[in-house]
This record gives C-alpha cells, sequence and structure tokens, in this order.
C-alpha cells in the first residue's frame, strides 16, 4: 500500500496540496492494521524488518543528483525537482525539529542563513531493528503551516515543498536517515521508483549509488519479473574478457528483453535482444555479442532491460557500472558497510565488496586497539577480481568488544604490484554514551579578512547539545578562538580555516571537524581571480578595456554564484555588449551593486576619445571633480592619482597611436 501511495502521487500534479490525503490515509490505516497484527501474533512490534517500507519523499521526481556515500561525505540521497514540489513523510511520526528561519531560496555555492536551510526532522513511530528512526527533508522552499514541533504527522502527508534554501545549488530535496543516532543509507529502507535514474552533472558523484538503488527496487504488482544469478564487471582491463550468467524470470511469459552495454551518455556501444515468450531466460543466451574486449578505457553502464506480458511497458531488472582500466582500480567499492560507532554488545554485519580489474592474491583484514595492538585479524587469498566483506562478519565480534575506539582496516593485494594498499580504514567507537553525529559548516556570505564566519551546526545530532568550539588555521589550533564565530584577520589570509566541535555534556562523546575554507587573499578584494577585480573600498569594478564586453567581464569574475550580471539600470545586458562607464554589476543576493568602469572612458560613451582627455585635464586643473569611477577610468598609469600623463595617453589612444 506505501507503494501505492507513492505511485498515486507520482502521477498528480505536484501544486495539488490535497491529493495525498484520502488514499494515504487509506494507506496508512492498511499498514497500522497490518502491523498490530502481526504484533499480537509475533509478541513484538518490528517495523521495516524485512524489506523497505519508508516511503520516497518526493513522489513527483525520481531524479536524484547525489547518493549516500558518493564522495563528499554527503550522507543523504539528493532528490531533484522544481521550486515548490511537494515532500511528503516518509513514514508515521512525530515532528522533532521545524527551522524555518532561512529566507534565501535560490541556487548558489555558499552558506546562507543555516546549511540545511528550511528544514523539518520527524522521529518515526516505528523501530528498526529495536533502534529510534529519524527522518530529515533539508532545503525547503516553505513548510506546511501545519507541521510543528510535536506534531503527529502520517505517512504521505505533506509536509513541505522542494526549494533550494541554505547551502544549495538547486532545488532539491536533501534526505538523510538516522537509525539509533547514526547516518545510514536511505536506499537500504526507502521504496525507490521503478524509473528512478541519475540526473547529475557529473556522472561519477552518484551515479553507481543509483545503480544500486535501482537493484534494490521491489516491484509489488502481481508481476514478478527478476534477474537472479546474474554476473557484472565491476572493473576490467582493456582487452580483457567478460562471461555473462544468471536468468531472468517471471511469472508471466517475457516478451522482449535487451541486455547491453551503454557509455554513460547513453551511447550503446554493444547490445543483444531477444524475444524469449518463456518464464525464465538465460542470460547466457546475450553472452557472446557483449565483447567485454573490445572497450576502450573509460566508464560503462552494464543493463539489462525486460518486460513481460503482463506489462505495457518493460523496466530495468538490474544495471551495474564498471570501468575499463589499464592502471589498477584496487579498492573498496562505495557502498561497503563498516561501523563507525556502537553500543557496548552491540553486533554489526560487514558487507562490501572490494575490487580490483587485476587479480587480488590477498588481503589482511584487522581491528586494532588504541593501544595499536590487534584484536581480531584475518588474512585470505581470493585469488579473484573480488572478494566481499561478509566473508569476514563471523571472525569480527564487535559485540564481545569492549568500550574504546578501535580502526578496522583492511590492505589488499594484487597482481599489478608487490605493494599493499590499504582500502579501508575506518574508526569505530564503541561507548554506552551517545555519539554526536553529523556535519559542521562554516556560514558567511563572503569568507575573507575582516568577515565574521560561523560554525553551523543544524546538521548535528542530537538537537539542542551545548558545544565546545576550536578554530584551526592549516590545522593548527587558533589562540583564543574558542566560541561559534570567528574572524578571520590578515594571518588567515590564504590558509585554510576550519573548526572542530565537541560536545560539552558528558552524556555525549566525539567531535565533528568542518570542510576548509579558504579565505580570499586580500581584504579590499572579493574577487581576486581572472583578469577583473571587485574593489569594496570603492565599490568598483577594477577597469576594463575598451570594447570589452559583458560575457568577457563576467568570465573573469566567478560568475557561477557570486554576480547575477551587468545592468544598464534596471535592464540586464546580454552577454554579447560592449561595457560602458557606470553600468552596474550585481551580485546575486542584491547586497552590493559595483560600478562597472572601462579605462580611459570618463563619460560613459563606451569609447575612448579626446573628449575623455578633456575631461582628466580639467580634473587636473581642478576645474572638475570625479566620482569614483571616473577616478579609476582615468588613472590610466595606475599611479592612483588622475594626472596629464593619464590625459596624453587617453589622447594617443583616441588617435589610434596607443592602444
Amino acid at each position: 500500500m506505501n507503494t501505492l501511495c507513492a505511485t498515486y502521487l507520482q502521477n498528480e500534479q505536484p501544486n495539488k496540496r490535497d491529493y495525498p490525503k484520502l488514499i494515504c490515509r487509506k494507506a496508512a490505516a492498511i499498514i497500522l492494521i497490518t502491523s498490530i497484527l502481526f504484533a499480537l501474533f509475533s509478541g513484538e512490534l518490528v517495523a521495516y524488518a524485512a524489506s523497505p517500507a519508508l516511503l520516497w519523499p518526493v513522489p513527483a521526481s525520481s531524479r536524484v543528483t547525489a547518493g549516500y556515500g558518493d564522495g563528499r561525505n554527503h550522507k543523504a540521497i539528493d532528490i531533484a525537482a522544481p521550486n515548490g514540489t511537494p515532500v511528503i513523510a516518509s513514514a508515521d511520526g512525530i515532528v522533532s525539529l521545524v527551522d524555518n528561519s532561512c529566507t534565501h531560496n535560490e541556487g548558489k555555492n555558499y552558506n546562507c542563513c543555516i546549511a540545511m536551510g528550511k528544514y523539518i526532522k520527524i522521529e518515526h513511530t516505528n523501530k528498526i531493528n529495536g533502534k529510534v528512526v529519524v527522518s530529515r527533508y533539508s532545503h525547503l522552499s516553505s513548510i506546511e503551516s501545519n507541521i510543528k514541533k510535536g506534531v503527529y504527522v502520517k505517512a504521505g502527508q505533506i509536509i513541505g515543498y522542494v526549494g533550494s534554501t541554505g547551502y544549495s545549488t538547486g532545488p532539491h530535496l536533501d534526505f538523510k536517515l538516522y537509525i539509533g543516532g547514526s547516518e545510514v543509507d536511505p536506499g537500504q529502507y526507502l521504496e525507490i521508483p521503478y524509473d528512478v535514474y541519475y540526473g547529475g552533472s557529473t556522472w561519477s558523484l552518484g551515479g553507481p549509488y543509483v545503480q544500486s538503488l535501482r537493484n534494490r527496487i521491489n516491484q509489488t504488482s502481481d508481476s514478478k519479473l527478476k534477474a537472479a544469478g546474474y554476473t557484472y564487471p565491476i572493473s576490467l582491463r582493456p582487452g580483457v574478457s567478460f562471461k555473462i550468467a544468471g536468468a531472468v524470470s517471471s511469472n508471466y511469459k517475457i516478451t522482449s528483453l535487451t541486455a547491453g552495454i551503454y557509455g554513460t551518455d547513453g551511447t550503446a556501444y554493444f547490445t543483444k535482444s531477444a524475444n524469449p515468450n518463456a518464464k525464465t531466460y538465460n542470460l547466457s543466451g546475450v553472452d557472446a555479442a557483449l565483447t567485454f574486449n573490445k572497450l576502450a578505457q573509460g566508464t560503462y553502464l552494464y543493463r539489462v532491460y525486460a518486460r513481460d506480458e503482463s506489462m505495457s511497458t518493460g523496466r530495468i531488472v538490474f544495471e551495474h557500472v564498471f570501468t575499463v582500466s589499464s592502471a589498477s582500480t584496487l579498492s573498496a567499492m562505495p557502498d561497503y558497510s563498516v561501523p563507525t560507532n556502537l553500543l557496548p554488545r552491540e553486533e554489526y554485519a560487514l558487507s562490501g565488496i572490494v575490487a580490483s580489474n587485476y587479480t587480488i592474491e590477498e588481503y589482511t583484514a584487522q581491528l586494532i586497539n588504541s593501544s595499536n595492538k590487534v584484536i581480531y585479524e584475518q588474512t585470505g587469498y581470493p585469488n579473484s577480481d573480488r572478494f566481499y566483506l561478509d566473508a569476514l562478519v563471523s571472525k569480527f565480534k564487535f559485540a564481545a568488544l569492549p568500550e574504546g575506539k578501535y580502526t578496522f582496516r583492511v590492505v589488499a593485494w594484487d597482481s599489478s604490484s608487490n605493494n599493499g594498499k590499504t582500502v579501508i580504514n575506518r574508526t569505530i567507537t564503541i561507548s554506552s554514551k551517545t555519539a554526536i553525529d553529523g556535519a559542521v559548516y562554516i556560514s558567511g556570505l563572503i569568507r575573507m579578512a575582516g568577515r565574521k564566519m560561523k560554525a553551523d551546526v543544524s546538521d548535528v545530532t542530537p538537537e539542542g547539545l551545548s558545544f565546545n568550539y576550536q578554530w584551526k588555521r592549516d590545522g593548527v589550533n587558533i589562540a583564543g578562538a574558542t566560541k561559534n564565530e570567528y574572524i578571520p584577520t590578515a594571518a588567515d589570509v590564504g590558509r585554510a580555516i576550519t573548526v572542530v566541535i565537541t560536545s560539552k555534556d558528558s552524556k555525549y562523546y566525539g567531535s565533528i571537524e568542518s570542510p576548509a575554507v579558504y579565505p580570499l587573499p586580500a581584504p579590499v578584494d572579493i574577487i581576486p581571480i581572472g583578469e577583473y577585480r571587485v574593489d569594496l573600498t570603492t565599490f568598483t569594478v577594477t577597469p576594463a578595456p575598451a570594447g570589452t564586453t559583458v560575457k568577457q567581464l563576467l568570465d573573469g569574475l566567478i560568475t557561477d554564484f557570486v554576480f547575477s550580471g551587468v545592468y544598464n539600470g534596471s535592464s540586464k545586458l546580454s552577454s554579447g555588449e560592449v561595457l560602458k562607464t557606470g553600468y552596474v554589476l550585481k551580485d546575486f543576493l542584491g547586497l552590493f551593486s559595483f560600478k562597472v568602469t572601462v579605462r580611459g572612458d570618463l563619460d560613459g560613451d563606451g569609447k575612448v576619445t579626446a573628449a575623455d582627455a578633456r575631461l582628466v585635464l580639467r580634473n587636473v586643473a581642478k576645474l572638475e571633480n570625479f566620482n569614483n569611477a571616473q577616478n579609476k577610468a582615468g588613472d590610466m598609469d595606475a599611479s592612483y592619482t588622475v594626472t596629464a600623463a593619464d590625459a596624453r595617453t587617453i589622447l594617443r589612444i583616441a588617435a589610434n597611436l596607443e592602444s
């Protein structure tokens, strides 16, 4: 029924606020009754234990632009959708936090307000494996007026709308899931839309993760179309073949099937189609057509798409991203699972894959305590292109460990080299206290000397804690910088600034460090990159050569997240228009307007003429006063003074004797 509710929502228009009420209430009621009956007969209520049960939080969108563990310490799923698209509660629960304070709802690459923007947290009624489940919905454009802290919400209820508030580069929902206070991969528990796809600008950032989401799709229709026992490459060397195995089956006759190797841009390299007209099809039938050994170096997608007679359209039954490279790719696959925080006597099942395009000859897995003593160790000789961390479960007994800090490390050797490579190196804390978790951001519109930076802890759990702060410069403590705010000084120019927060409460432990922020090189310049600069002392753009176009100016600045364009009054200029002195350069937030100055053009006609030279001479003779832009335009020799020599230079330019 949850899937039915999600499917219904997907098919409706996103601006109808009331559409989930009827069907989702019925779905929630059926789920609740089923759960109660299960609890009565089993003796306990275990929600979401066997299969995903959390609703997809943006039913109108299947576009994922970033995934959990995608290399940015993201630990959430980004679901892109137009501004104002409804966001629903993934399950029944109590709203534990509502932050409606952020006011800026536009794409950006810098912090404003707090990192999460407008956001909501819900503590869900049921638990997973006995642990509290909390979901977080961030960057919302707005929050429903009835969503307040302490309010009970039902699965499928609209709680807010997609936006781009906070640290966000465009409208999307940042969906995070916590189990027992720790961030977990939401994809393990969400009902994944059958048509989920990756829509980001960089394939490597989230692409493979979305393939894993597709492989978790649990179809609830009466069609049982699925793949089983299949093999797939993770990484290959050029010229190396791969043997396909496995079968696709259904309770209906499979009418069509296509297996293929595709590029990340959708280009089909090798494909093979079949019309089985049977309930089972062996994938060995497509093996000969998919010639992996003919692929050049690069990243590819191996996909099987099928349709049975119950379907009007088919679906992807599985797909996997793989690479072809002559260099060793020995590494742990991104979705491996290793604990970070455990309670005493809590067990944990390791999972994941370590793979290479060469033969993995040996590996050693160790659990090391804080005294550098090896507690558990296992060595294996896979003689294969991969091995599975699940094989270590019986050896690594986390529940038997006393409280303390440990390191879980896996070193592997493949046939490309005699040197081992550390593929996993994870710190594990076992404590009866609760660990603080999340991320720390540094807020501030302009990061530069003299401008305040603030530690944003909106993404840290549990909420409401008191923290100690320590700011660092290139990793070294800054003396006295122990508050949640810090103003960089000249000593910070060009240096990496971070902040470490630690819980004050003895009930909690741990610290979290922010990403590094590099203050800009000079306190008077916002933009020291490229050909032009913006001067905060005179609020002008450093003079541009005569004939400079809007595009040339903006290309010399960091336009993608600072400036919105050049204006003549209220009219925005097109990229090909030539600059004139007096045009205005505006930033995205509208806080600053900088006068554009064309070198030598004092009267703002877009040309350097004898009239401009006469203006300079009148200024030198104290007959005319200049504004900041004119002073910038007239100072041809960069002497910080407008002189007769500048007038002579302008005359030479006007006479085409000098450029």
